[in-house]
C-alpha cells in the first residue's frame, strides 16, 4: 500500500507550490480534488505541471470527476485530463441527486446510462472509473443517488460494466455499515481508499488517530484482501494549516504501517 493525498486540503494553493512540500514528507501521490479545476488549463500549463510532478516523484493516481453528484459534461472532462496526465483512475461519484429526477427509481434508470457511457468513454482513453457512496449532508435537502455501500453492492451488481469502488472509510461509519463485511464484500473491485477520522459519526474527515477509526485493523483488512493500490488521505477542516494536517497524517499512518509490518 503507497500512501498519498487528495488535494482538496490544499484548496487555497496551486498544486505546484505545495507538490516539493508533500514529496518531502513522504507522500508519493496526489489525487487530483474538484477543488482543483486544472482541466480547464491548456496543454502548455499541463506539461509544465507533469515536469514538477515528475522532478518531485509524485504520480496522479486519481482525479475526482464528481460535481460531486455525477455530471456526463464534467466527468468527460475529468476523463479527457486524466488521459493527458496518464492517470489510471476517475471517481464518478455517487450517480445524480435523485431528488432532480422526480423519485429514486428514476434517477436509478438515470445514473444506469449515464456511468455507462461514462464509462465506455473513460475505457477508449484507457481510464478506469469507480463510484464513491456520499452520505447525505447533515440540514441538506439534497441526497446523490448511491449514498451507502448497500447501494453500491447493487448498482455494481446490475451495471454490467467494467466499474471499481472507492472505499471511504468515514462514508461507511457515518452510514453505519461494519467496514469487514464492506471489504470483504467487494474485495479487488476496490480500486482505493480514501483514509481520514471520524468522531460521533460525523462527516468531517479528520487527521487520522484523531478519532474512532481503528486504523490497525483496517490496514491488516485491506492486506488480507490483497490491497496494494494508494491509501489516500482526504482531510476536510484544515484549510488554514494544511502543510501540519498533511504531515501529521502521514506521519501516523507511515509509523503504523511499520509496526505492523505494512511498509
Amino acid at each position: 500500500m503507497r500512501l498519498g493525498i487528495n488535494t482538496n486540503v490544499y484548496s487555497d494553493h496551486p498544486i505546484s507550490s505545495f507538490i516539493p512540500r508533500i514529496s518531502e514528507m513522504g507522500y508519493e501521490g496526489i489525487e487530483i480534488a474538484r477543488t482543483h479545476p486544472i482541466h480547464e488549463w491548456d496543454r502548455e500549463e499541463l506539461k509544465k505541471l507533469q515536469r514538477a510532478l515528475s522532478e518531485y516523484g509524485i504520480e496522479v493516481y486519481c482525479i475526482q470527476g464528481g460535481t460531486p453528484y455525477t455530471d456526463l459534461e464534467y466527468g468527460r472532462k475529468r476523463i479527457d485530463l486524466a488521459h493527458e496526465m496518464g492517470c489510471p483512475l476517475v471517481n464518478l461519484g455517487p450517480g445524480l441527486g435523485f431528488e432532480t429526477q422526480g423519485s429514486k427509481e428514476n434517477a436509478w434508470r438515470e445514473s444506469m446510462g449515464l456511468i455507462s457511457e461514462l464509462i465506455d468513454y473513460a475505457r477508449d482513453r484507457g481510464v478506469s472509473c469507480m463510484i464513491e457512496p456520499e452520505p447525505r449532508l447533515p440540514l441538506s435537502a439534497k441526497s446523490p443517488l448511491i449514498t451507502t455501500y448497500r447501494d453500491a453492492r447493487k448498482f455494481l451488481s446490475e451495471i454490467e460494466k467494467d466499474l471499481g469502488l472507492l472505499l471511504d472509510v468515514i462514508h461507511a461509519k457515518v452510514s453505519r455499515e461494519n467496514l469487514s463485511r464492506v471489504i470483504g464484500t467487494f474485495g479487488k473491485r476496490i480500486l482505493m481508499v480514501h483514509i481520514s477520522d471520524v468522531i460521533d459519526r460525523r462527516n468531517y474527515h479528520f487527521i487520522p488517530g484523531m478519532g474512532d477509526i481503528n486504523f490497525e485493523a483496517l490496514l491488516k483488512m485491506l492486506d488480507a484482501i490483497g490491497y496494494k493500490g494508494f491509501l489516500s488521505v482526504e482531510i476536510y477542516p484544515y484549510f488554514d494549516e494544511p502543510d501540519r494536517a498533511a504531515f501529521e497524517s502521514i506521519e501516523y499512518l507511515s509509523n503504523l504501517m511499520n509496526a505492523i509490518g505494512l511498509k
